[in-house]
């Protein structure tokens, strides 16, 4: 179970070079890692443009990071705590799986501001 964000230019040039730069970075780094140790990454599409889908799991295995503390759910994300629910004994939401929300706000005095 994750949490996705998709990322478009809508096909402004600026953004199709960033997805370019992108791959070639892949590929740098992908001469550091034995052939079968590296997913390979190809970018997805939004309508017809190009686009980059990024996302994080809602979860840890308590095995995998026995040490990390356990974060609670933002009240927006989870009000209800199904997800807090779903971990079980099994399972964490920790750092790694945190996500923070952002919203543009525009005053009367065109000020933008992230909250």
């Amino acid at each position: 179970m994750r949490q996705v964000i998709t990322i478009t230019g809508l096909g402004t040039p600026s953004f199709q070079s960033g997805v370019e730069n992108l791959k070639r970075m892949l590929l740098m780094f992908a001469n550091s890692f034995p052939e079968d140790k590296l997913n390979a990454w190809q970018h997805t599409e939004f309508q017809t443009w190009p686009a980059i889908e990024c996302y994080t799991r809602y979860f840890t295995e308590k095995r995998l990071a026995p040490q990390e503390p356990e974060i609670e759910f933002e009240p927006m994300v989870d009000p209800h705590s199904v997800l807090r629910g779903l971990a079980g004994s099994d399972f964490f939401h920790g750092r790694d799986n945190h996500v923070e929300y952002r919203e543009l706000s525009i005053n009367p005095s065109n000020i933008r501001r992230y909250c």
